[in-house]
């Protein structure tokens, strides 16, 4: 059994990772390539985040409705200085769009 005291600092570490995610993105959700996330990750782990807390609060934000959208909308991918990448392929579009009727029917559940 977890006690409460580990549940919290564990909360707590995700909480930080989100919030420097955010700062660090501008609170722009756009789809980033690989290598892009690679380099928000180590950037978060410069500010004193896990990798794991730092991976989980990227992986949270990429199933997000706002990301989600951007990959149905959006033409391609970005690098972390946000310059233009790979296009989004239509099978990305594809997937996006379960992911997004998915996140939306969790969404209504809970709602």
């Amino acid at each position: 059994m977890i006690d409460s005291k580990a549940q919290t600092t564990r909360r707590d570490t995700r909480l930080k990772a989100k919030r420097d995610l955010s700062l660090l993105i501008a609170g722009k959700m756009i789809p980033f390539t690989k290598g892009a996330e690679q380099e928000i990750i180590a950037r978060l782990n410069e500010q004193g985040n896990s990798k794991a807390a730092s991976r989980s609060a990227l992986y949270n934000a990429q199933k997000t409705i706002q990301y989600l959208d951007s990959l149905l909308t959006g033409e391609c991918y970005f690098e972390i200085d946000g310059d233009r990448a790979e296009s989004i392929t239509e099978q990305q579009r594809n997937e996006a769009r379960k992911q997004l009727i998915s996140v939306s029917n969790n969404s209504k559940r809970t709602h």
